[in-house]
């Protein structure tokens, strides 16, 4: 069966010279989208120009909308309009969102707040680290992990957010017939089975440049706050940290060392203060207001170590294990906190350099490493 009003928000969307942002002006004269079509105008509408009528008026539109419509319902494609009750609420609040979204999986963007996690796709060692670590962190406050299933840190957030049982969303920039890139196929298909995918493309319409602009906006506009992991000096996560400010939402940025071109975006939008440092999930939660909702959980609390509390509230677990086993020696050599904490090599090195900056520790040649007792913890 047909569903005259979404094929005819789908129908406007298709018409030339008008957007999103004009097209729900124009929608508020009406009392239901396919009125617009009737050809019977309220008299307060601002006069149209004639091609505008001309292109309200071409059947051509109706029928191409017909065609994507009953092909998005052949594939198991929902098609939900921005007056749904499953139409993410964030992205609502956005003047441009798209006037539909095509939706595929088991979608709850309602069910907690969304969390952009975007990066580079040539990503480091010592992004991959964080990320992991920064989503395993985050699963006690139940967050949507929203991304682009792009290469890089993309693909890296939301396989995490699998591991870790929590929800995630992959916005794509094309139809929902078709996955890109193509090695992450997989990946989409474990998403659709703890969340889901999100595009404004009906099926049939393949990925180009500017579609991936389009898709960053939906990206930070679902979430509450836009996490960049690791950017150079250009890129798509620093246009979806772009969107994010521009919709008056947080953004955070994860520093990285000056000589490091993977880095020097993230450092940039904080030097510029247009991001909040993030060092872990904890300072993101503090900072967001979260809430745990699994404090209480076992597996979540039994690596940490028994002295988390000593120490200031939001610091990561790596954080507090360094310190933990700094706190009672003399001066340790760097291997042996590897051995001890299990950090990963390039998350301990950037731990240490910004523990070293802010006076808790104390550097020696050699790499070791002893606790400053001025610190006070």
């Amino acid at each position: 069966m047909l569903d005259k009003q979404i094929i005819a928000l789908i129908r406007l969307s298709l018409i030339p010279g008008i957007g999103p942002v004009s097209s729900r002006k124009f929608l508020q004269y009406f009392d239901r989208p396919a009125a617009i079509f009737s050809g019977e105008w309220p008299q307060e509408l601002p006069r149209l120009s004639e091609r505008l009528q001309e292109s309200l008026a071409m059947d051509q539109y109706l029928k191409q909308a017909e065609r994507y419509y009953n092909r998005a319902l052949k594939l198991g494609i929902t098609v939900i309009s921005y007056e749904h009750q499953e139409y993410p609420d964030y992205l609502n609040q956005c003047p441009d969102a798209p006037l539909v979204l095509y939706c595929k999986g088991k979608i709850q963007a309602n069910a907690s707040p969304g969390l952009a996690v975007v990066g580079t796709r040539s990503m480091t060692p010592y992004g991959r680290d964080f990320c992991r670590e920064f989503i395993q962190e985050l699963q006690r406050h139940n967050p949507i992990i929203i991304s682009g299933l792009a290469y890089g840190v993309d693909i890296c957030g939301q396989r995490a957010a699998l591991k870790s049982g929590l929800q995630t969303i992959a916005c794509l920039a094309h139809g929902l017939d078709c996955i890109y890139p193509s090695a992450h196929q997989a990946d989409a298909l474990a998403i659709m089975n703890q969340g889901g995918l999100i595009s404004e493309f009906p099926p049939g319409i393949r990925p180009r440049p500017e579609y991936f602009l389009r898709r960053n906006r939906l990206i930070a506009g679902m979430a509450q706050a836009t996490v960049v992991i690791e950017t150079g000096d250009q890129g798509g996560s620093l246009v979806t940290a772009d969107y994010a400010l521009g919709y008056h939402r947080e953004v955070f940025a994860v520093p990285g060392r000056l000589s490091d071109p993977m880095s020097a975006g993230c450092n940039r939008l904080i030097s510029q203060q247009r991001a909040q440092l993030l060092r872990s999930a904890g300072e993101l939660a503090v900072a967001l207001n979260w809430k745990s909702s699994l404090q209480e959980k076992a597996p979540l609390t039994e690596s940490i170590p028994n002295s988390e509390a000593s120490f200031p509230a939001g610091w990561s677990r790596s954080r507090v294990a360094i310190a933990t086993f700094l706190r009672d020696r003399q001066k340790c050599q760097i291997d042996a906190l590897l051995i001890a904490t299990k950090i990963p090599p390039a998350l301990l090195n950037q731990e240490l350099f910004l523990m070293e900056m802010e006076g808790l520790i104390q550097g020696f040649p050699g790499k070791s490493y002893s606790w400053v007792r001025k610190a006070g913890f």
